[in-house]
């Protein structure tokens, strides 16, 4: 997309004036300064006002500015779009966006104009408009972060635009995915899901292709671990009911075999059979008379026992009692004999022996007449006899075992047969299995369409095999212009692992990517990397006809930050040792002959900004014609004092 920022734009709260720091296309716009300048703080204004997910502008510049804003040209259009630094409730993220269709930028801050404010949504849709993207373009789900149905999102694309200096230093990432506190999971995950379309392997169709075949595969993956949980299900069942059909031959219910290839039918078979068996077996039940008999001759046992008993005891206690008598006479005897004795203590004995003597005959025992016992003994023992009796009449000792103990078994099957018929009749039906299998066998056919589909596109597997080797031939010129600055790696082939998602080294003869160190290796790696994806942006939109989603420029954040030990001898001047200062000088070369490249080999425009600290003549002592001074924060001069005029 042919896409470059021509301003970036402060207001201040303490400035009339707005702030604006020009920019140009087809250059590589520099701009230096000191630090603590804010110099870095234009990398993330500008991934801010684009839809950026946050804030990150240090609170220093945020307090003192009432809006940001960039002046965009895209596809020949003047376009202007401003944010608020704070949203009303004092977070650092906005959703109030200003928003001009003329690329004016206005005099007032913005904060002015809050009639004219959009929400964020409404502002991306008249840039999708112009990006082209439409309803069709949901993200492929390749995560957990990104959910199904997903729409495409500007934000996304910017993942190709912005190396931070976090990024130069990180040995293991050659992509910004915390950049402005972003989602870092969910960025990458959007990176890998967008890379296909972004470098051309999938086209409109092959895109919606490809999302179909991936939402189809999932739907068969998910209605596959259905299937094989209802399969372990029904042979769960199956198992069970074919154990009750041998259990119900062992217990002799019926003798002939039951077809067990329909495990429904059998078991309705085998619930038929084991209810005709209980119907017949509970006619045999013995009248329940026997059970009367059995319970009266328990009950006049235990009345005739208790009787014995009682009898017993009461002759037992009159012999006691009688004894107990016998050992007090000779106090009476003492009794009437009392002035025998003068001692009073023996007195008190004897009078307190005679008072128990007395309690014993007033309380005497009245015994129960022991012929009344016998009579009534004599009178159970009688009706006993007659219930051994009448209980002879039935003399088959099974007989006497009641229905629920004899046919133990035969309830035991006929209740499990109920409980699968009432309750879980679905566990025992294949009809859910049947069921899934149509609905996998419905997704495997969407998926064949689809694949014919596909072939006559063309094989989406060749065609990325194909695009990536274009990516790698690209990284590789680009690699060879640095290659004598690579040091030990000069000889080595880098390569893009879209698995790894960064350029690997391979030394010849080697099948292991080589380990590489040094952070000067990492940032040419990153820029062959990035030069090498924007080309092959570009080529897919001039060699296919097709959309380049990615905005064409590249914001690098202190290029020089490898070289930053040198010793800082002005205001933002460094001393660059001289061999630094030739590697340095050989990644500016690099970007302005990519910039020479891109405008001369596929007659398009691209925008480089570079935010640093050194003095303009290392880039002007190598005569590099695109490069451009576009600010300098020096002599008392900052962002938020910058005046180009």
């Amino acid at each position: 997309m042919n896409f470059f920022i021509e301003n970036v734009v402060v207001w201040t709260k303490s400035l009339t004036k707005p702030v604006i720091v020009p920019l140009y296309d087809n250059k590589i716009n520099v701009i230096t300064g000191g630090n603590n300048t804010g110099k870095t703080s234009v990398l993330k204004i500008i991934d801010y006002c684009y839809f950026g997910r946050s804030n990150d502008i240090p609170d220093a510049i945020n307090e003192q500015v009432s809006f940001y804003g960039i002046k965009l040209v895209i596809n020949e259009k003047k376009f202007f779009l401003g944010r608020a630094p704070l949203n009303k409730y004092g977070g650092k993220t906005s959703e109030d966006f200003y928003f001009s269709d003329n690329g004016d930028i206005p005099e007032q801050s913005p904060e002015e104009l809050k009639e004219y404010f959009l929400k964020e949504g409404d502002v991306k849709d008249y840039f999708e408009r112009e990006y082209k993207i439409t309803e069709e373009y949901d993200l492929i789900k390749v995560g957990t972060k990104i959910r199904e149905g997903s729409k495409l999102k500007l934000e996304y694309f910017s993942i190709f635009n912005f190396i931070s200096q976090s990024l130069i230093l990180d040995e293991n990432n050659f992509f910004d995915f915390q950049i402005n506190n972003r989602d870092r999971d969910l960025f990458r995950e959007a990176l890998i899901s967008i890379f296909d379309l972004c470098i051309g392997v999938n086209s409109t169709e092959t895109y919606a292709i490809e999302k179909q075949l991936r939402v189809f595969t999932d739907k068969i993956s998910t209605l596959s671990k259905k299937k094989l949980g209802e399969e372990n299900r029904l042979k769960s069942q199956s198992d069970y009911i074919i154990k009750l059909i041998s259990k119900a031959k062992k217990a002799e219910i019926f003798d002939d075999e039951i077809n067990l290839e329909n495990i429904v039918e059998a078991l309705s078979i085998l619930e038929n059979r084991v209810g005709i068996r209980y119907s017949e077996l509970k006619k045999l039940e013995p009248p329940k008379e026997i059970e009367n008999l059995d319970n009266e001759k328990f009950y006049l046992r235990q009345r005739i026992r208790g009787l014995n008993q009682i009898k017993k005891e009461i002759q037992e206690f009159a012999a006691m009692q009688s004894e107990k008598e016998e050992s007090l006479k000779p106090i009476e005897y003492l009794r009437n004999n009392v002035n025998l004795i003068e001692s009073p203590e023996v007195s008190l004995i004897l009078t307190s022996l005679r008072s128990e003597l007395e309690q014993i005959k007033n309380n005497g025992f009245v015994p129960i007449d022991a012929k009344q016992i016998d009579e009534e003994i004599e009178f159970l023992a009688t009706k006993l006899k007659d219930v051994e009796t009448r209980i002879q009449q039935y003399p088959e000792k099974r007989a006497m075992i009641p229905f629920n103990e004899r046919y133990i078994d035969l309830i035991e099957i006929k209740k499990d047969i109920e409980y699968l018929f009432n309750n879980k009749p679905k566990d025992i039906s294949d009809s859910n299995l049947e069921k899934l299998v149509e609905e996998i066998r419905y997704y495997e056919d969407q998926i064949n369409d689809l694949n014919q589909k596909s072939i006559l596109i063309g094989d989406i597997d060749e065609v990325r095999r194909i695009k990536l080797e274009q990516l790698n031939q690209s990284i590789i010129r680009y690699y060879d212009q640095i290659r004598n600055q690579m040091g030990d790696y000069s000889n080595h082939q880098p390569f893009y692992s879209n698995k790894d998602l960064k350029i690997n080294l391979l030394k010849a003869g080697d099948d292991k990517p080589t380990k590489i160190s040094g952070s000067s290796n990492y940032l040419f790696l990153q820029l062959c990397l990035f030069l090498g994806l924007h080309e092959t942006f570009i080529m897919k939109k001039k060699v296919k006809k097709d959309i380049n989603f990615v905005p064409q420029f590249i914001v690098i954040d202190c290029p020089s930050l490898p070289y930053n030990s040198s010793t800082q001898v002005s205001d933002g001047d460094f001393n660059i040792k001289d061999s630094d200062r030739i590697k340095l000088q050989a990644a500016f070369r690099l970007l302005n002959d990519f910039i020479k490249y891109i405008n001369t080999e596929y007659n398009e425009n691209f925008q480089i900004i570079i935010l640093e600290h050194i003095n303009p003549e290392i880039w002007e002592s190598i005569s590099l014609d695109r490069f451009i001074l576009s600010a300098e924060f020096r002599n008392g001069k900052a962002l938020l004092n910058f005046n180009n005029n």
